[in-house]
């Protein structure tokens, strides 16, 4: 128990230093007077959130529950991803610049995990908005928390997209129908039925991952582990405000 309880402790400071990776990252590219972010940056910004969800992700889940999430989530991005490209269903018609790198198919390989990292963060603010709905311990948890963690998700690609299609130039939106060639400002480029659409995505791989959750419940193994950083953030808020009932519980 105290190893156990040691190596949480320590992957926790790695959660916190990836983050802090990040976000001075982030901060530091607007500095630097380039508009577009290198390819040096995106690295960057991607490897540390992407390691920083894993890690934070095996402390909560387990590492088999972590990545479990990560496979769909990348497996069914990169599939839909490359469908959209192909067909122009379920997105839209567009396609990716040369900017992002090597690619599996039609999609640069950096967008899998670059969805698995927000997605999780997503599951995981849905996650605290609902009162630790992972545990399952009410009827609709399942399908509410990736319901819940969809929109957040979606929130996150609504402010993304504009700048990162339009601005940056990653990926280009065609428009076939040349509707809305005329309009000039980043957010009205990107098609309307995206975001409705989009907003499927991460719910088909949360339902999945709920779904996994839901069937290791029933043939009585134990939920994905909680971990030492969620029960230390239980007792503080218990410190903080005794008798608190979060809202979502009953």
């Amino acid at each position: 128990m105290a190893s156990r309880s040691t190596a949480d402790a320590g992957r926790q400071t790695l959660v916190w230093l990836l983050a802090a990776i990040y976000a001075v990252t982030q901060i530091a590219q607007p500095l630097s007077g380039n508009a577009i972010p290198s390819p040096a940056f995106n690295a960057v910004i991607t490897l540390s959130s992407f390691a920083a969800a894993l890690v934070h992700g095996s402390i909560r889940y387990g590492w088999r529950g972590i990545a479990t999430f990560a496979l769909l989530t990348i497996a069914i991005s990169n599939a839909l991803e490359n469908l959209s490209v192909m067909t122009g269903f379920p997105f839209g018609w567009y396609y990716y610049s040369e900017a992002l790198g090597p690619r599996l198919l039609h999609v640069p390989l950096v967008i899998g995990p670059a969805y698995f990292s927000v997605g999780y963060l997503a599951w995981t603010v849905a996650n605290a908005i609902m009162g630790e709905a992972d545990r399952n311990a009410r009827p609709l948890d399942w399908l509410m928390l990736p319901a819940v963690s969809a929109f957040v998700m979606v929130g996150w690609d609504v402010a993304m997209d504009p700048l990162q299609s339009t601005v940056a130039g990653y990926w280009v939106w065609r428009r076939s129908d040349r509707a809305v060639q005329h309009l000039q400002t980043p957010i009205q480029r990107v098609p309307l039925r995206h975001g409705p659409c989009w907003r499927a995505r991460p719910l088909v791989a949360r339902m999945e991952r709920s779904a996994i959750r839901v069937r290791r419940r029933r043939r009585g193994r134990p939920a994905l582990r909680a971990g030492a950083l969620h029960s230390a953030s239980e007792d503080a808020r218990e410190r903080a405000y005794p008798g608190y009932r979060h809202p979502f519980q009953g």
